[in-house]
């Protein structure tokens, strides 16, 4: 005895589907939002910065423009002025780098300046002590002896 899936499969016959089971997407109309209205009272009670502004109507340019067709000297002095740009802008970068370079030595130099600096007062400090302590050790026998 064959089952019902069995002999489905061999006559090729599909299981009938269920209109209820097939999935179609949801048909919904579009929802029109009213413009909130906040009475003048309310608008005057408000601080400034919740207070509703009237918003500047801005042109789109992208809308409107149109294709510039060059003349060939308008595209070669185009291409000449593309490549001063360029050279202006390598020239710049350079300048910078080498600013860059030159800050970073002079960082290091200030930086060995200090080092010696801090090591001369050191130095001194040492000196400084080490005659204070004798003075006090001499002052300090005298009084004992």
């Amino acid at each position: 005895m064959k089952t019902v899936g069995q002999l489905r499969w061999e006559r090729n016959i599909k299981t009938p589907a269920n209109e209820d089971s097939i999935y179609r997407a949801p048909q919904r109309r579009k929802q029109v939002r009213q413009q909130l209205v906040i009475s003048k009272a309310l608008q005057n009670a408000l601080p400034y910065n919740s207070k509703p502004k009237k918003k500047s109507w801005k042109y789109d340019l992208n809308n409107e423009r149109v294709a510039i067709i060059r003349e060939p000297k308008e595209q070669k002095v185009f291409g000449l002025m593309k490549m001063l740009k360029v050279a202006y802008q390598e020239k710049v970068n350079y300048e910078k780098n080498v600013m860059k370079e030159r800050v970073e030595k002079h960082h290091k130099k200030m930086a060995e300046i200090e080092a010696k600096r801090a090591n001369k007062q050191k130095q001194i400090r040492k000196v400084i002590f080490r005659t204070l302590g004798q003075l006090k050790g001499k002052k300090s026998g005298h009084k004992d002896g």
